[in-house]
């Protein structure tokens, strides 16, 4: 870790030569967190050659790449993304909307979304943008909200599948986004979360 601190490629390489763990930790995050954060590349690429896990996650579920391209450190996720990283990507829900329990998605997105969204048309002043009429709106539209790189350069509107896909877990599917929350990995909830953002609007989008 001090020599990661000090970017000492020369000694990472000697440890690493002489037996130091690549994937060693510090409060829960692993070398190559810290590396890939830092754009440190020489020490990312020594990590992974050594066996760092480029999908290791940190306690909160940050992996390399999410931090990589948060701090705007190309090289590293370009490289990170060459070597392995694997970007789940969830089962198509899209017909299993119509069953949804919507009530259910009301009361998760209570839960897990609504401190930080509002779920009326007044924007109001929580942290992130208003879901009101979300499914159907472009992607990162509302006006004066700040958007990642990550969500600014994935085009189109928002689909049912591609909330999907963002919502079970952003910092992996979408590495780099600022909402830096767990998401929903639990289908059900997930289905039931999109089916009511589907109400969310004057005129909802007519299910598949």
């Amino acid at each position: 870790m001090p020599a990661l601190a000090k970017r000492r490629i020369d000694l990472i390489n000697l440890l690493l030569e002489r037996g130091a763990n690549p994937s060693s930790q510090r409060n829960r995050e692993n070398a190559l967190h810290i590396a890939a954060r830092s754009g440190c590349l020489d020490c990312v690429k020594a990590l992974v050659e050594a066996g760092a896990d480029v999908d290791a996650k940190t306690k909160d579920g940050k992996t390399p790449l999410h931090l990589a391209k948060f701090k705007g450190q190309r090289e590293v996720a370009d490289y990170l993304i060459a070597h392995g990283v694997i970007l789940p990507t969830p089962a198509p829900i899209s017909k299993k909307l119509a069953a949804a329990d919507v009530e259910k998605g009301r009361a998760s997105f209570s839960r897990l979304c609504a401190y930080c969204h509002n779920a009326v048309p007044d924007e109001g002043g929580n942290q992130g943008p208003t879901l009101w009429n979300v499914v159907g709106r472009d992607k990162a539209s509302v006006a004066k909200r700040r958007y990642s790189d990550a969500l600014l350069a994935w085009q189109g509107v928002w689909t049912y599948e591609d909330l999907n896909k963002f919502l079970l877990e952003p910092m992996l599917t979408t590495p780099g986004v600022y909402m830096e929350v767990p998401g929903a990995p639990d289908e059900t909830e997930r289905t039931n979360i999109i089916a009511y953002l589907r109400t969310l609007s004057d005129k909802p989008i007519r299910l598949p």
